[in-house]
């Protein structure tokens, strides 16, 4: 995973129902700054925005408050949760430690047909980098993880990271979504390079059968760099 994957919102099917309906709306909402931090979430006003009652506004908002985006301020019910960095950091930092267990724990399994379809989805990176198309860099990265974690076998600790990820995307997508002059800087060519090298360092890895250790330490160091990266530049941007 990295920030590619945070700007580019997975594309989702019609809504399931009317709980998913609502939690879609609210959080595609808070991720567009249509709701900004502090903004009170009036459920009379939600239901008839929606046109649908009470119960299923109250589930989505649950789920959000799950994922940190949503916040019960005393005496005023719920509100759209302030940024916090720390807890981003955080999110990041497990979903690095997950992604990179994951990976070692698939990395026995991959056979010769994955590592094929694994360079495919790094040419792809490399061909869209001069254009900087971000659709095509998310999906082609998407689907380099999708490919290694699909044959971990250990699936609880893949419902921990989809979860984490989760997340992990929204508080990105609320992070930057004033910002993108950060965003367009954190997913610039340099960026997408070091993204591309690192698959192949990881594709090395896996093909040569290198110990779970060194797989798991280039995985979570190929998360990591993204949270370095992102910190470092809004430093800088603070300090002047």
């Amino acid at each position: 995973m990295n920030l590619a994957e945070s700007a580019d919102r997975v594309e989702k099917g019609a809504p399931r129902n009317k709980q998913e309906a609502a939690y879609d709306l609210i959080r595609a909402r808070i991720e567009s700054g249509q709701y900004a931090p502090g903004h009170r979430l009036i459920i009379d006003q939600l239901a008839a925005d929606l046109g649908i009652s009470q119960v299923p506004i109250r589930e989505a908002i649950r789920r959000l408050e799950a994922e940190f985006l949503i916040i019960y301020a005393a005496n005023t019910g719920p509100a759209v949760a302030p940024f916090n960095p720390e807890r981003w950091a955080q999110l990041f930092e497990s979903v690095a430690v997950l992604e990179g267990y994951a990976t070692a724990l698939a990395a026995p399994f991959i056979v010769a047909a994955d590592l094929l379809r694994l360079k495919q989805c790094n040419q792809a990176i490399r061909r869209a980098l001069p254009a900087l198309n971000l659709t095509e860099i998310s999906r082609s990265n998407r689907q380099f993880h999708a490919i290694m974690l699909s044959r971990c076998p250990n699936k609880v600790v893949l419902e921990q990271l989809a979860h984490s990820q989760v997340r992990l995307d929204s508080l990105s997508r609320v992070m930057f979504a004033r910002d993108h002059a950060v965003l367009m800087e954190l997913l610039g060519p340099k960026a997408g390079l070091l993204t591309v090298a690192n698959h192949d360092k990881l594709i090395a890895a896996v093909r040569t059968k290198r110990s779970p250790a060194v797989i798991e330490q280039i995985t979570r160091d190929h998360v990591l760099v993204h949270l370095r990266a992102a910190c470092d530049l809004l430093d800088k941007r603070s300090e002047r």
